[in-house]
């Protein structure tokens, strides 16, 4: 069947239910993700027709959160509404000791059924302020530390939480003040085949047929949280057409890169990732075939990786398009067309920052650990005790005074321990390190002792103690003198590790990611005049320069909308009738299990309103990062949650497009439909709907 005849199919039941009119598309795509301290209310106005107020933003920021990537608060009581699979990884820790959970999902049936989801937290951004003459007046080499003593300052005056906040790559420095809370519950999360419905199969796919939601609840001593604002739930949902906001900590976007430093990471470092990425995935596979067993084992670090490979395969496609190239080149000229460059030339100087990080790449990728890997668990726990040894304006950057507390508490949280998978993820990492700098390296030695990279991972997941919570928090606990006292074989190769691994930390924060944030200061300035000058000449209401992505609270909007995919139209909305119809349609195929629907959900199925719209698409801008932002209408109500994106998306990080491009949210009429039919939470429902 032809991919144009299929997406037809799968697109009849949403077509039927929800009206096949068109929608004409905005004037131009709704590029940007904004922080809340420089929103472009006109250019939004005059977009969509809705004029963000002041208390719009400020309702909107407070009633926001930052718990994993995005969330946002939905009641008096400190409901917190995400994605499923942002909450997955309190699903993952909490299977240390109910094994069932991360397949079964839980429903809390009353407030002291809510579980505490170990190590995690909930930040809201109270307040921020424009510290960028603090930071860049003085000497170069002292500005982390005056960023240092910025954020231990507001820290004590405030007793919040004090991040400094580099945007525009080094233009801007924001000091960021959250409040921080430590003990967060779960309180409902579905079946893992309802909220990863479809799979890696169907991961970047539209249409759409997740319910990919879960709610939590924040407590302060011991009581549920009173958050100064929340979302109020739309019961009545959202409609094609209609113009909405996202607001999130979208991860990381690299679009105002030079083409010098882009082109970097499109002919070398994306490219090793990517490789990466692809021995773990058929490392992963392989372990998975053992046992059913080894499979939920291995499940999520499996799709994990899949996620990430898509999504930074994506991102290597969107730049090898000569359009893409061209309109940077084209970009690039102009603004040094149009404003006189004062001094020396600051292109050249990512040029050369550039040409270190070409030869220092392998370096950079040998001293990794992974992604949370024992390795990679007793680097941290060995950089966190020495690196506190140092003052405060000489440690590395990860370990700001915020960035310890977070790491001490994931240090700490109990998780589940399976030796042979730990044995193979840190075998690979072995042989990542070994292929970047070759056997004769004397931190390849180090790590090795002459082993094998499987020997060597297989003896250190048989012998150490970090699978254990309580030997990983008296190491936290006991700081350096414990780390330099441990006998454990992993704490020990970290100790051994941590001179070589600091000296090319070093070097990337101070030779390359200073160089280029001195640098990208000057461009941005450049970038700024250029746009002052064009929209002078444009004598329109366009909306300016923005930063990219870093992590922080931003704003996107747009309009909920199909799209045309090779001339076939794509509608707007998918419903619970192709939630199953998708299901039936997946019988027999290798990775069914992804499709197969639990029993409470079949059993419901004569009950729901099959024609409730499940997942909806819109153009707002997202990236990695974005997952559980709540999308909202003009009035600030809670109408979705962002989960995914289609795979024309995937390349966002290096450039927006919004012809094809589209984010996934599920529609809280969903959410609410399920509660009620399938799981019988009544009392969620009208907690949720409380006015």
């Amino acid at each position: 069947m032809s991919s144009r005849i299929l997406s037809k199919t799968r697109t009849q039941h949403a077509l039927l239910a929800l009206g096949a009119g068109v929608v004409m598309a905005p004037v131009w795509s709704a590029e940007g993700v904004y922080p809340l301290h420089d929103v472009p209310v006109d250019a939004i106005a005059s977009t969509t027709g809705v004029t963000l107020t002041p208390q719009w933003l400020e309702h909107a920021r407070l009633a926001a959160g930052r718990y994993g990537s995005s969330s946002g608060f939905v009641s008096a009581d400190g409901l917190v509404i995400t994605n499923h699979h942002v909450a997955e990884g309190c699903l993952f820790r909490l299977s240390a000791t109910r094994p069932t959970i991360y397949r079964d999902g839980y429903l809390a049936a009353s407030r002291e059924q809510e579980i505490q989801c170990p190590g995690a937290d909930v930040s809201i951004l109270e307040s921020f302020e424009n510290v960028t003459q603090r930071v860049t007046t003085g000497p170069e080499n002292a500005r982390a530390a005056r960023i240092a003593a910025i954020e231990r300052e507001c820290t004590e005056q405030t007793k919040l939480s004090c991040e400094v906040v580099t945007l525009y790559r080094g233009a801007e420095y924001w000091v960021y003040r959250y409040r921080r809370i430590n003990d967060v519950r779960l309180v409902w999360a579905p079946e893992r085949t309802i909220g990863l419905f479809g799979g890696d199969r169907d991961n970047f796919v539209y249409p759409r047929y997740n319910l990919d939601v879960a709610l939590l609840r924040a407590y302060v001593d011991g009581k549920p949280y009173r958050p100064a604002r929340w979302f109020r739930v739309a019961a009545q949902g959202v409609k094609e057409g209609e113009p909405v906001f996202a607001i999130g900590n979208p991860g990381s976007t690299s679009r105002h890169l030079t083409v010098a430093d882009a082109r970097f990471q499109a002919q070398s470092w994306l490219p090793l990732q990517l490789e990466l990425a692809k021995r773990e995935i058929e490392a992963l596979k392989a372990y998975s075939a053992r046992s059913p067993q080894a499979a939920a084992q291995a499940e999520s670090n499996l799709f994990g990786t899949q996620n990430y490979f898509k999504t930074t395969n994506g991102a290597v496609r969107r730049m090898q398009s000569e359009e893409f190239w061209q309109a940077k080149q084209e970009r690039e000229k102009q603004v040094r067309a149009a404003v006189p460059l004062e001094g020396d030339d600051p292109w050249k100087h990512i040029e050369a920052a550039v040409q270190l990080e070409r030869k220092h790449g392998r370096e950079l990728t040998a001293i990794s650990g992974g992604w949370r890997t024992l390795l990679a668990t007793a680097y941290d726990i060995v950089d966190l005790a020495f690196e506190q040894e140092w003052p405060a304006e000489q440690r590395l950057k990860a370990f700001s005074a915020a960035n310890i507390q977070r790491l001490n508490r994931r240090l700490t949280a109990q998780a589940p321990f399976h030796p042979p998978l730990e044995a193979l993820r840190v075998q690979l990492r072995l042989e990542a390190s070994l292929d970047a700098l070759g056997k004769d390296h004397p931190f390849v030695r180090t790590l090795l002792a002459g082993q094998t990279p499987a020997n060597r991972a297989q003896t250190w997941a048989a012998n150490t103690g970090l699978g254990n919570v309580e030997v990983r928090r008296q190491l936290v606990e006991g700081g350096a003198a414990a780390v330099r006292a441990s006998s454990d074989p992993l704490i020990m190769v970290a100790r051994e590790a941590y001179a070589f691994r600091r000296q090319v930390r070093l070097l990337q924060e101070n030779q390359i990611a200073a160089v280029k944030e001195r640098a990208y200061d000057r461009i941005t300035r450049m970038e700024r005049a250029y746009d002052r000058i064009t929209r002078m000449e444009r004598a329109a209401k366009l909306p300016g320069l923005y930063p990219d992505a870093t992590g922080s609270l931003r704003l996107s909007w747009g309009f909920v909308r199909g799209y045309d995919r090779d001339g076939v139209w794509t509608a707007w909305a998918t419903t619970f009738h192709g939630l199953y119809e998708r299901s039936t349609m997946m019988q027999g195929q290798p990775d069914r299990a992804d499709f197969e629907l639990p029993k409470r959900w079949l059993d419901a199925r004569g009950r729901l309103k099959l024609d409730t719209p499940l997942n909806f698409v819109n153009d707002l801008d997202i990236i990695g990062g974005s997952s559980g932002s709540p999308v909202l209408n003009a009035a600030g109500e809670l109408v979705g949650v962002q989960f995914d994106g289609n795979i024309e998306q995937t390349g966002n990080q290096f450039g927006y497009e919004g012809r094809e491009a589209r984010a996934i949210a599920v529609d809280v009429r969903a959410m609410l439909e399920a509660l009620r039919v399938v799981y019988g939470a009544d009392a969620l429902v009208g907690e949720l709907l409380a006015r």
